[in-house]
């Protein structure tokens, strides 16, 4: 059995095991704090944090020495790049998001209201919890304009974080997007529907499909494959990755609905 360096301070593991890529995995209200940690302890490289990369903006915005990437790793999901490629050349009308989990069965060992998700101090709810939609959103579609969203807390899920959202947005190349995101559904959904001058398209990722006109593909999907190829490429060449302006602009948005 291989036995790994345990480490008791951010500085001591920078100072002794150099590493060239560090992943930052804590809850969300703690990532600030961390980088901020890896900042002064004299780190260089790279930095990948989970999202999203804050649980709110940062009074003082920080110039770190390293790059810092954020964990969207549906950018590398093999449907992501397949609607992507059917999208180029294409004029897109509108898209539709409906994703939603209930939060009892994310982590099964864990009594849920324990977990930082279902407190808002902590960085939960599903807005900043699901933000892989809105992330991707403005992957495909470029830079996105907040047109009405709402948050809300609805049920006894969480303890004060909001268990259902939903937003509508205007991308460079799509004129709506609608996003709604729930901790409550009991049929775990993550459905993406795009409507074109000449195909609708439409991504499952849960089932693992991709449907054109109504015809559908099975694709193969391993459960990690993203996870995989988003780390080779912040150790690789950085390519399709969430970058730290990028995360910030998306956590901004979010913002604006996520306070009213």
């Amino acid at each position: 059995m291989t036995e790994y360096p345990i480490y008791k301070s951010v500085r001591s593991a920078v100072a002794v095991f150099n590493p060239e890529y560090c992943v930052i995995a804590s809850i969300t209200s703690l990532h600030h704090k961390h980088l901020e940690e890896l900042q002064k302890a004299g780190f260089t490289n790279t930095a990948l944090v989970e999202k999203p990369i804050f649980d709110h903006l940062p009074v003082v915005e920080t110039n770190y020495v390293f790059d810092i990437f954020v964990g969207y790793n549906l950018r590398f999901h093999p449907l992501t790049f397949r609607l992507k490629q059917e999208l180029e050349g294409r004029h897109v009308y509108a898209a539709h998001v409906l994703t939603g989990q209930h939060l009892s069965t994310w982590r099964s060992e864990r009594d849920h209201l324990r977990t930082y998700s279902a407190h808002s101090k902590q960085g939960g709810g599903v807005i900043r919890d699901l933000s892989h939609e809105y992330d991707l959103a403005a992957h495909l579609f470029g830079e996105l304009a907040l047109l009405s969203g709402v948050g809300r807390r609805v049920s006894s899920v969480t303890i004060d974080s909001e268990d259902v959202a939903a937003a509508i947005f205007s991308g460079q190349s799509c004129p709506i997007i609608s996003v709604s995101t729930n901790y409550l559904d009991r049929t775990d959904r993550r459905c993406w529907v795009v409507i074109t001058e000449d195909a609708t398209f439409e991504a499952d990722y849960v089932s693992g499909t991709f449907s054109t006109n109504g015809n559908i593909e099975n694709l193969v999907v391993e459960r990690d494959q993203s996870y995989r190829d988003m780390h080779r490429a912040a150790i690789g060449d950085k390519a399709g990755l969430c970058r730290l302006a990028d995360g910030t602009a998306l956590l901004a948005l979010l913002e604006q609905f996520r306070l009213t």
